[in-house]
Order: structure tokens, then C-alpha cells, then sequence
């Protein structure tokens, strides 16, 4: 059997370890005025740092909401805000363009894979049809945005 020669450490890991009883935690200062930063080596330790942190993190955030225990009651008003019919209109000229693009990008792609499929380009012939696809994906989207928030709205009202 061969015998390993010990592995030597580096002064400084040796300081470390001397220093801080621990020679996988390095405590690097930082800029002035940051404090120290924690550069941990070893992965198991850093999980075990960082789930006590957010455990800190957790316990201030309960601390700060029971301090400021109130209940808001809000609901959707449509006359609560001058010139929200404007904005509607304005959302709803957005969708009519994001539609008029979906609208393009799909002939586009369908001229593309029919142009290409000519040509024996299979590459193109997929990419074209590939196109296709996500134009009609964006319409389907656009189509169904109005559905899919409210639905959002309404499940996340159900919640006490």
C-alpha cells in the first residue's frame, strides 16, 4: 500500500483555521461600511446559513405584520380614477395592434414555409411553419387575457 503524503494547507487556511476554529469559513471584509461578507466553501453549510437566515428574515416579517394588523377591504371601481375609460380604450387599440401583428407574423410564416417548401428547404419550411404557431399562440393569448385575469381575480378574491 502507498502511503499519501499530507496534504499541505496554505498559511493562510492554517490562520484560519487557528483564528476561527473552522477552516471552511473564511470571513472576507468587505468595501468600508458593509460589514463582513461570509464566503462559505462547502455547500451543506451554506444551506444551513442561508435557511437560518431566511428563518430571521421570516421572524421580522411576522413581527411586522402583527404589529400592523388591519384588514383592507378593497374592490375594483371603475369610477374611482378620472380617465380610466381612456385607458381602456388604450389597452384595447394595444390588443387590436398585438393582434394585427399576430395576424402578420403568421402570413409571414406561412409564405416562408410555403416558399420554402418549394425550394426543398426543409430547415426553413419548419422554421416557417414553427411561425405560424406563435403567431397564432399570440392570438390565442391576447384573445384570452381579459378571461384569464379575471379568472386570476376571482380565485384570488376566494381567498381569506
Amino acid at each position: 500500500m502507498m502511503s499519501r503524503a499530507p496534504r499541505e494547507r496554505s498559511p493562510t487556511a492554517t490562520k484560519e483555521a487557528l483564528l476561527n476554529g473552522k477552516s471552511d469559513i473564511r470571513i472576507v471584509p468587505d468595501r468600508s461600511g458593509h460589514g463582513p461578507v461570509f464566503n462559505i466553501r462547502r455547500g451543506r453549510r451554506r444551506l444551513l446559513v442561508v435557511r437560518d437566515w431566511l428563518r430571521e428574515v421570516r421572524l421580522r416579517l411576522s413581527v411586522l405584520a402583527g404589529a400592523g394588523a388591519f384588514t383592507p377591504n378593497v374592490s375594483p371601481n371603475q369610477n374611482g380614477l378620472p380617465g380610466l375609460d381612456a385607458v381602456q380604450k388604450g389597452v384595447g387599440g394595444v390588443m387590436a395592434l398585438g393582434l394585427i401583428a399576430c395576424v402578420a407574423w403568421f402570413a409571414i410564416g406561412a409564405i416562408r414555409a410555403g416558399m420554402a417548401g418549394r425550394t426543398n428547404n426543409y430547415q426553413q419550411t419548419a422554421d416557417g411553419k414553427q411561425q405560424m404557431l406563435w403567431g397564432a399562440v399570440g392570438a390565442f393569448a391576447i384573445g384570452a387575457a381579459g378571461a384569464v385575469i379575471t379568472f386570476a381575480f376571482k380565485a384570488g378574491g376566494g381567498v381569506h
